[in-house]
């Protein structure tokens, strides 16, 4: 994709549990591409090296209770994210060890991606921002399986790439004509029609 368009600047990949490992994520962080990657179900607490600090599987610092630390945003400038005392942060929160620290603002844990770039993200896994960055990927699974399955797209007898390019352009429009056609408040039988009146005009 790099090679192919020059022109543009990829911020952010996403990718299933296939790619969970440690060379996809130094690629990634060697062009400067944030990594969105689920974990791989039989490689899941695999470090690279021992966590400095008591983390779960998808990286999130637990503090002494046994609770999971809040996240409190990536921090630019030292190119690692801060977590903050749950007790504290959430005011409906009950920790039976609410005095683990003397400050007001309590007990704070910095990770860096630099130390397991593979669990602890840049977007520490398992928050908003990283869902919602993931939910995007829904989209593109549910058309390769709509093409792969419902329009049979494997079942195609051709070798060449341009044929292959074209059969696959054809079933894109397909699937947009379908989604239109869901869409709008006019009959099949009237927006047909509609078209066909629209063509003689």
């Amino acid at each position: 994709m790099i090679n192919l368009y020059s022109e543009f600047n990829f911020g952010k990949d996403i990718l299933d549990s296939a790619h969970d490992n440690y060379a996809t994520y130094d690629l990634l962080d060697h062009w400067d591409i944030e990594a969105f990657i689920d974990l791989n179900q039989t490689n899941k607490g695999n470090f690279k090296y021992d966590p400095p600090v008591a983390i779960n599987e998808d990286g999130v610092p637990i503090c002494r209770g046994g609770f999971l630390i809040a996240n409190w945003g990536y921090i630019s400038d030292s190119c690692r994210i801060k977590w903050r005392c749950p007790h504290v942060t959430r005011k409906s929160f009950n920790c039976p060890i609410f005095n683990c620290s003397d400050s007001d603002y309590g007990r704070t844990v910095y990770t860096k991606p630099e130390w397991d770039n593979r669990i602890f993200t840049t977007t520490p896994r398992g928050s908003h921002k990283w869902k919602n960055t993931m939910k995007k990927r829904t989209s593109s699974e549910r058309r390769n399986s709509r093409v792969k399955t419902d329009y049979e797209l494997e079942n195609d007898n051709v070798r060449s790439k341009s044929r292959w390019l074209i059969r696959i352009i054809m079933r894109d429009a397909a699937m947009h004509a379908n989604a239109w056609l869901k869409e709008s408040a006019i009959a099949p039988k009237n927006w047909i029609t509609t078209w066909f009146n629209y063509r003689a005009a």
